[in-house]
C-alpha cells in the first residue's frame, strides 16, 4: 500500500471527498491523534528542563508503542509492510512530531492537515511493501 500520488492531494482545490480520503491515510491519522497535545507544546519543551524532556519522551515512546502495534496488527494481515524495527517507528513518530510543532509555530499550513501527504510519504518511505 502506498500513499496517493502528491498531485491528488497537495492540490488546494482537492473534493471534499479526496480530504476526507487523504484523512483516512497513516500520516492523517498522526496527526489526529497528536494535533491538540503539539498545538500545547509547541513553544518550546526543550527550554523547559529536564522534567519537561522526559515528558516529551514518555509521550513520543508511547505513541511510538501504539503506532508499532497498529503496523505489526495491519502487516499479519498483509495490508502494510512492517517497520524494520522499533527505532524505525520510534524515527517516524519524532519526524511527524518535530514537522507538525515546526509547521504549528510557523503557522503553516494554516490547516494542520494539509501536512498529510507529507507524513504519508515519510511513513511510506520507511516502511518496506506488503507481502504479495
Amino acid at each position: 500500500m502506498r500513499s496517493p500520488p502528491s498531485s491528488q492531494v497537495d492540490s488546494p482545490s482537492s473534493s471534499p471527498v479526496e480530504r476526507h480520503r487523504v484523512s483516512r491515510t497513516p500520516g492523517a491519522t498522526v496527526h489526529q491523534s497528536c494535533e491538540k497535545k503539539v498545538r500545547r507544546r509547541a513553544v518550546g519543551n526543550c527550554g523547559a528542563g529536564p522534567r519537561a524532556a522526559q515528558q516529551r519522551d514518555r509521550i513520543l515512546q508511547t505513541f511510538a508503542d501504539v503506532v508499532d502495534a497498529e503496523n505489526a496488527a495491519a502487516a499479519r494481515r498483509g495490508l502494510i509492510g512492517r517497520f524494520e524495527s522499533p527505532l524505525d517507528t520510534f524515527a517516524a513518530v519524532g519526524a511527524v512530531s518535530e514537522l507538525v510543532s515546526r509547521q504549528v509555530r510557523l503557522g503553516e499550513p494554516e490547516d494542520v492537515l494539509d501536512l498529510a501527504p507529507v507524513i504519508d510519504r515519510l511513513i511510506f518511505g520507511l516502511l518496506p511493501d506488503a507481502p504479495a
